[in-house]
């Protein structure tokens, strides 16, 4: 991303990627509010969306849709609250927001649990938290 970036500017661009990102990863945004906080960690505008597309890649390759949640047509969002630490620790998580199902909404808990750790944030001066918000989509094509 170009040095100089208002703050607005950096948000707009941070807020774009995420869009196309979730697109790209069927994550779907059902709340368009929400879409900062998919890739806010914090420091220059530039690490947060490298990280935030670092962080939604390495989620995605450790989702699976369960087959038995296939096989019924079960598809929804969940979105997955979650908070690491400075070395990507898994601190706690929740799913903040149901599919609708039981099975996928686990899926979301499982694969939090299976990209632990996660990849480290970006250096952002004496932070040792931070706190994400992600949507986490089943769909059957």
């Amino acid at each position: 991303m170009p040095d100089g970036l208002t703050p607005a500017a950096a948000l707009l661009c941070t807020l774009a990627l995420a869009i196309v990102l979730m697109k790209l990863w069927q994550f779907q945004a059902v709340h368009p509010g929400d879409r900062a906080r998919a890739v806010s960690a914090g420091g220059n505008p530039g690490d947060e969306v490298d990280y935030g597309a670092r962080l939604l890649d390495w989620l995605r390759r450790h989702k699976n849709y369960p087959r038995r949640a296939q096989l019924r047509g079960y598809q929804g969002t969940a979105w997955l609250t979650f908070a690491i630490d400075s070395e990507g620790r898994l601190l706690e998580y929740g799913i903040d927001e149901s599919t609708g199902h039981k099975m996928l909404d686990q899926e979301g808990a499982a694969m939090i649990e299976r990209a632990s750790p996660l990849p480290k944030p970006p250096a952002s001066g004496h932070k040792d938290r931070f706190d994400f918000r992600v949507p986490v989509g089943f769909e059957l094509d």
